[in-house]
């Protein structure tokens, strides 16, 4: 009878796992309470891809995931493009330069779609040698039209997902402005 104890605890922790990684609407009934869990879940690495060397690395990069059910729910959206969504990630970057960074661009690409997302991350400045988190709240979105119609990300909003998986997804950077009005641009 003891042993039997075990292995239904043991099945509780699987359970609780697997609806840490990707949360399913069975278990989140209300938009407050999804909300909250969404916020308070396990964040999960995604690819940062550093390879042409930028001023800026990211050392870190931390995604939220959702079922496309409880992205449903969440964003109030009337249908899923995909199985899973990831959130904006959470970013820890390095300014490795000798220069006041202004002004970092990001780019997130899944390598199963051929959309890339363009993203600013807008600070008052970034000092040489230093580092900075940016949770994934902090990320702006830069329509064709400009810096204008920027908006801020909600966990509730459409915009703060894309649709994939953590594993196939990369982040890189594309472009740092610098205080003293040059420029660093990707090669991509």
């Amino acid at each position: 009878m003891h042993r039997g104890k075990e292995s239904l605890g043991l099945v509780f922790v699987f359970a609780l796992l697997a609806w840490a990684t990707v949360l399913s609407p069975a278990a989140l009934c209300q938009k407050p309470d999804l909300f909250d869990r969404v916020r308070t879940s396990r964040s999960v690495d995604i690819n940062a891809d550093n390879s042409e060397v930028p001023p800026v690395t990211i050392s870190r990069a931390r995604v939220k995931t959702l079922a496309a059910e409880g992205y449903k729910a969440l964003t109030g959206s009337g249908g899923a493009v995909a199985e899973q969504y990831v959130s904006f990630p959470e970013t820890r970057i390095s300014n490795n330069s000798d220069k006041t960074i202004t002004m970092v661009g990001l780019v997130i690409s899944d390598r199963k779609s051929p959309g890339k997302h363009w993203f600013e991350i807008i600070h008052e400045n970034m000092s040489p040698s230093s580092n900075l988190v940016d949770p994934a709240t902090g990320w702006v979105a830069v329509p064709r039209s400009g810096i204008a119609d920027a908006t801020r990300a909600a966990w509730t909003s459409p915009g703060m997902w894309l649709p994939g998986s953590p594993e196939d997804i990369t982040i890189c950077v594309a472009k740092v402005d610098f205080a003293d009005g040059t420029s660093w641009i990707t090669s991509r």
